[in-house]
């Protein structure tokens, strides 16, 4: 039997291809898309992210494509980086265990912009409600507000690999709170957050 065989749900029908101008070699295997392509075509969805109705330029949500102009926005993502930078608060986190992105090639790039480090590479810690303090990672701060967090032993996927650490790490730095400041998590759905 084939993956479509034991999980028909997630595979797209023909009817769902044609609607969105796929020939079904546009999803990547194994990835199971097609809840999150229907879930961003909702009219409901599109109108909540202000996605205009009428705009003929704007197709439908696709989780991948191979029409995309390079011509046109061809700073990447590093640019971006630097725009913002001293505007606005930053964070980049990344998992230690990642096969498509690895944690070298990111502290590369973030290396090359040459900021100053304010905060030198510091373990940070989660509270396993059985197994007691671990290392969740590292994290290294820099010159106006920019923070790179490194999960250990997330891959590409960090909320998915590691639920608790994610929600600690994500809370606390959006509050600016010690990233290894224990938020109680429990079966990684329950948490009690500490008071400010």
């Amino acid at each position: 039997m084939t993956a479509r065989d034991y999980t028909p749900w997630a595979f797209p029908d023909d009817e769902f291809l044609s609607r969105h101008g796929l020939d079904g070699g546009d999803l990547p295997p194994c990835t199971f898309g097609t809840p999150l392509m229907e879930y961003f075509d909702r009219v409901d969805v599109r109108a909540a992210l202000h996605i205009p109705e009428q705009d003929p330029t704007i197709g439908p949500w696709v989780m991948c494509t191979s029409n995309i102009d390079y011509t046109r926005g061809k700073d990447g993502s590093i640019q971006k980086y630097k725009d913002l930078h001293g505007k606005i608060r930053m964070m980049h986190f990344s998992g230690d265990v990642d096969g498509a992105v690895g944690t070298d090639g990111t502290q590369g790039w973030i290396d090359s912009l040459d900021w100053e480090i304010t905060g030198d590479w510091a373990v940070w810690y989660y509270d396993d409600p059985t197994l007691g303090k671990q290392d969740a990672g590292f994290v290294t701060e820099y010159v106006d507000d920019f923070t790179f967090i490194i999960v250990h032993g997330a891959g590409h996927m960090v909320p998915e690999d590691k639920p608790p650490q994610a929600i600690q790490m994500m809370y606390n730095w959006i509050n600016q709170v010690d990233l290894s400041n224990n938020l109680n998590i429990i079966n990684g759905t329950n948490a009690t957050f500490p008071q400010q």
